[in-house]
């Protein structure tokens, strides 16, 4: 391995285990439900002017009907294409 790949492995790590526990201790995460059963987590850090959001949902190749191969990547080739 590079002298400079092993020193910034070594810096991640040294930034993983020290760094990011410390921070994240201190915040408080929520779980809050929609009327309509949504869940999500709602962290709030008000040391930051900035509004962040991840969204996650099933979806993909995977649930394409056997009969419609292709149907997830035409769909997302749309959404990009316009």
């Amino acid at each position: 391995m590079r002298p400079v790949v092993r020193a910034l492995a070594a810096a991640l790590l040294v930034l993983g285990v020290f760094v990011a526990p410390a921070q994240a201790a201190g915040i408080k995460i929520q779980e809050v439900v929609s009327p309509g059963g949504i869940r999500a987590w709602l962290v709030e850090d008000h040391s930051r002017t900035i509004i962040t959001m991840k969204t996650l949902f099933r979806g993909g190749s995977h649930l394409d009907p056997d009969d419609k191969a292709g149907l997830a990547a035409a769909t997302a080739w749309m959404l990009t294409e316009g």
